[in-house]
């Protein structure tokens, strides 16, 4: 088991996007108290038992425990019998507040979250980045810590944080993603999910943030792009393709989501080569 901390003296990356300020990996300590917190975020994960005590609140995290607290937020936690085992992060920077906002991570609340293997690798990686190329690669450790909060913002969800998407909805958007060129209903789709059509067109729009018909123009329209490119098809042939068989209708719709006619589109391609 490795273990490594690291307080950084001098910034090894230090961007508007990110600054990181420390690292540490199964570190074994006593008690944390900071009752004006700090002027960072701080992502612990702890695998041992720790108290904590937020005021006259005074709560025992179980092992497994991952938090992040924000800047200026009171720390004041211990060993529940000795000392605890945890991993570590110090950072700023918009990335990071843009991301956990993005990936709805709770902030200086405990979370029940599995993702002790991928915050070690994570850790290394970053120590491994900094510690073995001078300069680091700043873009590198901030892709680092984007897929590790996006995995982390999907793990919450998974496990009861922000909900995730209902499995039966992912499976209704392949379903118009498979069938786009078909005519599909309102009715047909929400039986899929035995929900009725209100409830699910609505519940369609906030997962997805489209209405599923417009949706499915979509994908029909995007395909149409695609088949101008291709010589073998004329305008009225790839509107059939893709579900139009009335060809005006069809250019309505391909010029108000394009900005500009099949004709004109496919012209401009050309003019291209």
């Amino acid at each position: 088991m490795q273990t490594l901390r690291q307080h950084y003296a001098i910034y090894p990356v230090q961007t508007r996007e990110l600054t990181l300020q420390g690292l540490g990996v199964h570190e074994w300590f006593r008690r944390v108290t900071r009752p004006r917190g700090i002027d960072c975020h701080l992502l612990i994960y702890f695998y041992t038992e720790v108290v904590n005590r937020d005021g006259s609140r005074t709560r025992t995290f179980p092992p497994g425990t991952i938090i992040l607290w924000e800047p200026g937020v009171p720390h004041d936690f211990g060993a529940a019998v000795d000392k605890f085992d945890h991993s570590w992060l110090l950072v700023t920077g918009r990335m990071i507040a843009r991301e956990i906002a993005r990936n709805r991570i709770p902030c200086n609340e405990p979370l029940q979250v599995p993702v002790a293997p991928l915050l070690e690798r994570t850790l290394l990686d970053i120590h491994r980045e900094v510690s073995t190329h001078a300069p680091a690669n700043a873009a590198y450790v901030t892709n680092l810590l984007h897929n590790f909060l996006i995995d982390l913002g999907r793990q919450i969800r998974a496990t009861g944080g922000a909900p995730a998407i209902p499995v039966e909805y992912l499976q209704v958007r392949s379903y118009i993603e498979e069938h786009f060129a078909e005519p599909l209903s309102l009715a047909q789709l929400a039986a899929r999910v035995y929900r009725s059509v209100p409830r699910f067109a609505g519940r369609f729009r906030a997962l997805f943030g489209v209405a599923p018909i417009d949706y499915q123009i979509r994908l029909r329209l995007q395909h149409a792009s695609m088949l101008l490119h291709d010589q073998n098809w004329s305008i009225k042939e790839i509107a059939r393709e893709v579900g139009y068989p009335d060809l005006p209708y069809f250019s309505r719709l391909f010029r108000r989501h394009f900005g500009v006619a099949p004709r004109e589109a496919r012209r401009r391609l050309w003019l291209r080569r």
